[in-house]
């Protein structure tokens, strides 16, 4: 089987999927696997932010110096852009379900050996590991529930998916605030004991429950298991007659199961460059890390500008404070799954809107300082929609065979963006607390440049898009 015959094999598979898919649409089992989703989601909430969240305790903990808080902090971003790096690599031996189980496992033990460790490097170390294990867990859930869900509101739940993001991090918020509110940092390992349990509860759900998608079982061949998540997404849309014709039709596209496995192993970054993708590609390389660096760089000094600039006058003032900014950020995932749903506005006109009101926000810290506050929440706002969507986008531009090399490619990206924002947003705060804010509306400024020229639109479109020359593999790569 030629690679031409592989995506043939993949285009008429997913057409076909397409088709049970949306006439399932959504059911229990959709709720089952979306419910775990947001729980790991949870985990980035709680440890991406963690220095921001808690950096004054963890500062005066360990005794760090400020370029020891930005590598501590930043450490994580690289970790998780290893594992979103590595992903496609290991998609090739081993499947999603195992190596979700695996991260998922060590995810939770690490996090509980950080929980007790009193020693800097040992909690260094656990750090990131705990972000390795992230950057695999993340993309390949995203991928998981973008496969499943019916075309009809799908940029909506993705998008609302990450909610778990901000309630991990409001989780922290409200823990801090009952065990530690003016940061007394006898309470610390207190806290990190407490976050451990959202850990546990996930990771059990994960091993009984949460299962790959029937379409990346069939693509790869193993038709079986996927007919069998389809029964279990509603047993009663597929009978036995169906079922059976099916897997007729999918053994008949597919006769050497031994080649398509070759044809599968060599699939490689090359293909995301390829004449249909590269200028995609090219443009959202750029925007995943230059949104890396707009999400974690303003979250780090957050805090810090607060205290700084006297916005609050107490400690558990300023936690309050950020638990009232992330409640308005996770309000947008309503509105931005909502607007990228509408066919007229779509995912693309969507996200230059929430840029742009998020650009219009930053420049508004500097017209009317004594709104700082406010302006921050329509910033994290309207960021947060933006943020969300871009994963969606990303997720629904690129077919079944290469999403998970994608998705892990543009994760790598972001974490890139987020280390390096740990040390530059930090570094413009010591010399000016206001100047990081000025970098964050330049940044705005060029993302909404860029989202200008991005060529497709998803909104409304199947998974994996037809292709109407009859050399497909030209059509990819050339």
């Amino acid at each position: 089987m030629n690679d031409e015959n592989l995506m043939l094999f993949q285009l008429k598979t997913s057409k076909k999927l397409d088709l049970i898919i949306n006439e399932i649409n959504y059911s229990w089992y959709h709720f089952q696997i979306l419910s775990i989703s947001v729980l790991i989601l949870s985990i980035e909430g709680i440890h991406l932010p963690l220095m921001s969240t808690m950096i004054i305790p963890l500062t005066q903990y360990f005794m760090l110096t400020p370029s020891e808080v930005s590598i501590l902090s930043g450490s994580i971003f690289i970790a998780v852009g290893l594992g979103s790096l590595s992903i496609g690599f290991l998609v090739k031996s081993f499947n999603r379900k195992l190596l979700l189980n695996i991260s998922m496992f060590l995810t939770t033990f690490f996090h509980l050996l950080l929980s007790l460790t009193y020693n800097y490097t040992l909690f260094f170390i656990s750090r990131f590991i705990i972000g390795y294990f992230l950057g695999i867990m993340i993309p390949i859930t995203m991928n998981v529930v973008c496969e499943i869900l019916p075309i009809k509101n799908r940029a909506f739940t993705l998008t609302s998916l990450w909610t778990g993001v901000g309630m991990g991090t409001f989780f922290t918020y409200i823990i801090m605030l009952s065990v530690m509110p003016n940061y007394e940092i006898i309470y610390m390992k207190t806290v990190f004991l407490i976050l451990w349990i959202p850990l546990l509860i996930t990771n059990t759900l994960v091993l009984a429950f949460f299962h790959d998608s029937p379409r990346n079982y069939i693509i790869n061949n193993s038709v079986n298991k996927g007919l069998l998540i389809f029964q279990r997404m509603n047993r009663s849309s597929l009978t036995k007659q169906q079922t059976n014709i099916l897997i007729k039709d999918l053994h008949a596209d597919n006769e050497n199961e031994l080649e398509l496995k070759k044809i599968i192993e060599r699939i490689s970054f090359k293909l995301l460059l390829g004449k249909k993708y590269k200028r995609s590609t090219i443009l959202l390389l750029f925007l995943w890390f230059i949104i890396g660096n707009l999400t974690f760089g303003p979250l780090l000094i957050l805090s810090i500008t607060l205290r700084d600039l006297e916005y609050s006058e107490t400690n558990s003032g300023i936690i309050l404070t950020q638990i009232m900014i992330g409640l308005f950020a996770l309000l947008a995932n309503i509105l931005g799954g909502t607007l990228a749903e509408i066919e007229s506005i779509g995912r693309r006109i969507t996200l230059l809107i929430s840029f742009s009101f998020s650009l219009l926000s930053s420049l508004a810290i500097f017209i009317f300082p004594r709104s700082f506050i406010f302006s921050i929440i329509l910033i994290a706002f309207f960021m947060n929609i933006g943020n969300n969507l871009m994963t969606t986008y990303t997720s629904e531009i690129y077919d079944t065979t290469i999403r998970d090399l994608s998705s892990g490619l543009f994760f790598f990206f972001i974490r890139l963006g987020g280390f390096i924002s740990q040390f530059v947003f930090l570094w413009l705060a010591t010399i000016n607390p206001l100047l990081p804010y000025y970098l964050m509306a330049f940044l705005l400024m060029v993302v909404c440049v860029l989202i200008l020229f991005l060529p497709i639109e998803t909104c409304g479109e199947p998974l994996d898009q037809e292709f109407t020359n009859n050399s497909l593999i030209e059509k990819m790569c050339s």
